[in-house]
């Protein structure tokens, strides 16, 4: 007798035992993991604890030109760089963001705005960058062990 795919259904079961399950447990149990992960990294970035500011240093070319204290600053501000072409950069309580630039394609103003130690943005240009360190002037950010 030749086999078909309906042996089951002639065998008295049920045609819906015979019909394939969307999911497996094992594809449960892979989705809940990534669902798990996923979830513990946004609970992460959603309720880390921001670092309060700290200080933007602003450079054109190779030379810090200044360094503004993001925790101290009181009202936003516009700061004006000139360089290779001009930029504007907005200092407001605990961010820095460049909002102005004269170069082509303004990467740097979609950048967005910097608030933590570790994030930079740069006008290459002009030849302008803002970076964010600790206050506490420590070089190294976390340890992983």
């Amino acid at each position: 007798m030749p086999k078909t795919g309906f042996t089951k259904a002639k065998e008295g079961l049920p045609v819906e035992q015979t019909q394939r399950r969307f999911f497996a447990k094992r594809d449960l149990v892979v989705i809940l993991v990534l669902l798990l992960v996923a979830g513990g990294i946004a609970c992460f970035k959603l309720f880390a604890v921001p670092s309060g500011g700290g200080i933007a240093q602003v450079y054109v070319g190779n030379t810090l030109t200044r360094e503004i204290d993001l925790s101290r600053v009181t009202q936003t501000e516009i700061v004006e760089i000139d360089a290779r072409l001009r930029v504007k950069l907005e200092v407001s309580p605990g961010a820095i963001r460049f909002i102005e630039s004269e170069c082509p394609d303004k990467l740097c103003v979609k950048t967005g705005t910097l608030k933590n130690p570790g994030e930079y943005a740069a006008c290459l240009p002009a030849g302008v960058a803002v970076k964010i360190v600790s206050k506490t002037g420590a070089g190294v950010d976390a340890v992983a062990g």
